[in-house]
């Protein structure tokens, strides 16, 4: 085998690797994206096995227009309508857990980016603020002033 052999089957070996990465990524962030439509059309955890199990079977191939339109017709016969901005930038927020999972090999899920930051004012009381990744903050960054679900001020 040739130095060029050698390197051709290297590269081969490596686009396959990275193909099989993105696809787990892909898959994991439909995942996390149907759980969270779950929580939003208010299902049992049978009901939401069922549903996260379905979605993720039938959207993994689907492009990201056709898996949002496909999670708006759900959430909408559910009737828990969201408009398609909310949808996007919640896609976007698990496409960034999926992948920081996929680094560092942790479930990283933190609950919605849409779920209020608790923050305490000035009286050290706590207010609620809705907190919300905007498309200037890095995919699947916390927002500011937000926290981990289930942690403590």
């Amino acid at each position: 085998m040739t130095t060029f052999d050698a390197r051709e089957e290297a590269f081969e070996r490596q686009f396959v690797h990275e193909e099989d990465k993105r696809f787990q990524e892909r898959t994991r962030r439909n995942r996390l994206l149907a759980r969270w439509a779950c929580a939003r059309m208010e299902l049992g955890p049978d009901a939401a096995s069922r549903f996260t199990d379905t979605f993720v079977a039938q959207t993994v191939l689907l492009d990201d227009e056709a898996l949002l339109a496909r999670l708006a017709v759900e959430l909408a016969a559910a009737g828990a309508d969201e408009p398609v901005s909310v949808l996007c930038r919640e896609m976007q927020r698990c496409a960034g857990l999926a992948r920081a999972e996929s680094r560092g090999g942790l479930a990283l899920d933190q609950g919605s980016s849409l779920e209020p930051a608790r923050e305490f004012d000035e009286r050290g009381t706590i207010s609620t603020n809705a907190a919300c990744v905007t498309g200037s903050d890095a995919e699947g960054a916390m927002p500011k002033g937000a926290m981990p679900k289930g942690a403590m001020p």
